[in-house]
């Protein structure tokens, strides 16, 4: 059974807790819907809410909202994250991952690490911030884990889900969801398919030659399969970032576009665990500073990666994107009127054939799927080539340089729609 992978797409936002204007919203959300994003993880903090305004944008949108606040592993009081949590479930947000990578040991003071029983203290720590988001009806996540880690990840996560057992926390259990994240790894995507029911010779730190392990896209699988192991049943699993990454070297631009067109080829393949509830690929955008900045798919808002065009070209082709009112637009430079050249032949046949609409509103045209862009190619400025991409719109760039050629302008674009209608376009 096929599932479309608008159902699991998703994207994280910037990794800090800023970026959260309205001018951020009005800018980003075109963006997102052009990229088919159902799913947007939004990292927070327990020094301020993510503002209403931003969050209701992404919900109104159809864009569900995963908020992540990796805060260090220490006991928090409650009124460091009540008023929090009550405005978020107000403002309609269903889940809610607190702390980060807790099987990693910079992510705890170094006493508490070295102490005896980290799971259980972990435990201790978690559970009053669980019980909190469970009483606003939101859903408490576990954070995600290190794939590997100092402490390995696989029994890190099997000692959490049996010391809820252990501690009767039965309410807790039945709306609990695992969060990961999911990387290449230099990895093929069907590395370690099936899970540890299929490669039960993996021990930790120690996978046999001939075997594979976790560390890969296919993480879920294995945590899954843990779930099914201790509590006899799945819990939704929520990939909080993940995509191509390397151990070892930079990877490539044509490998990056490659294996992401994969991946989301994955996603809708109906091959993945039903527990898993979406996929996050890593990194929107960040500052230029910071260190990830390498894998931010826009580097400036003006300079995509290719990788973007790559899934934008694929989610169309897809029919991810639905909320088009318009399949062609004939986008004219605003020298021409589209009574000046609809009566020409070249251009009865191709309104008779494709039906498009003319005009020369690059507002309307961003509510057409497929858009070609007609004359010379300094009357279109790159800002409406990006505005238009940024609203999923399938560009022809059939446009020429008129300075170049001594033709009348109108009977240029005659000649050139003359040319577009004999490309079948």
């Amino acid at each position: 059974m096929m599932r479309k992978a608008n159902s699991l797409l998703g994207y994280h936002y910037y990794p800090d807790d800023r970026h959260f204007t309205d001018n951020d919203l009005n800018t980003w959300l075109p963006i997102l819907q052009s990229l088919g994003a159902k799913w947007l993880t939004l990292k927070g903090s327990f020094r301020r809410a993510i503002p209403e305004g931003f969050i209701r944008g992404l919900i109104d949108a159809g864009i569900e909202p995963l908020i992540h606040i990796p805060s260090p592993v220490i006991r928090y009081p409650s009124h460091s994250f009540k008023t929090i949590f009550n405005s978020y479930a107000h403002w309609g947000v269903q889940s809610i991952i607190v702390f980060d990578r807790p099987n990693m040991q910079n992510h705890w003071d170094a006493n508490a690490w070295s102490r005896r029983d980290l799971v259980e203290r972990f435990i201790d720590y978690a559970l009053p911030v669980f019980q909190n988001i469970l009483s606003t009806g939101m859903r408490p996540v576990l954070p995600p884990l290190q794939p590997g880690g100092d402490y390995w990840d696989i029994a890190f996560l099997e000692g959490v889900l049996r010391s809820l057992v252990r501690r009767n926390r039965d309410e807790l259990l039945n709306v609990l969801a695992i969060s990961a994240y999911s990387w290449t790894f230099d990895r093929p995507l069907d590395w370690g398919k099936g899970g540890p029911d299929k490669w039960q010779d993996v021990q930790p730190y120690h996978t046999p030659s001939e075997s594979q392990d976790h560390i890969g896209i296919r993480i879920f699988d294995w945590y899954d399969a843990i779930a099914k192991k201790v509590l006899n049943r799945t819990l939704p699993i929520f990939t909080v970032a993940g995509g191509v990454r390397s151990e070892t070297a930079p990877v490539s631009e044509a490998a990056v576009e490659d294996q992401t067109i994969s991946i989301v080829k994955l996603l809708e393949s109906g091959e993945l665990p039903s527990a898993l509830c979406n996929f996050a690929f890593y990194l929107l955008a960040c500052d230029p500073k910071h260190p990830d900045q390498a894998s931010a798919w826009f580097p400036s808002m003006n300079n995509p990666r290719k990788v973007v065009e790559a899934v934008r070209e694929f989610v169309l082709a897809s029919d991810i994107v639905t909320n088009k009112n318009v399949d062609h637009y004939l986008l004219l430079p605003k020298s021409i009127e589209a009574a000046d050249i609809q009566d020409f032949p070249p251009i009865r046949d191709l309104v008779k054939r494709k039906n498009p609409v003319i005009g020369n509103s690059p507002l309307a045209a961003r509510e057409a799927i497929n858009v070609t862009l007609v004359g010379d190619k300094h009357w279109f400025p790159s800002s409406v080539e990006m505005d238009l991409l940024n609203a999923g719109c399938k560009i022809n760039k059939l446009v020429f340089d008129l300075s170049a050629n001594n033709e009348d302008e109108v009977d240029y674009v005659r000649s050139f729609i003359s040319r577009i209608v004999g490309e079948g376009t």
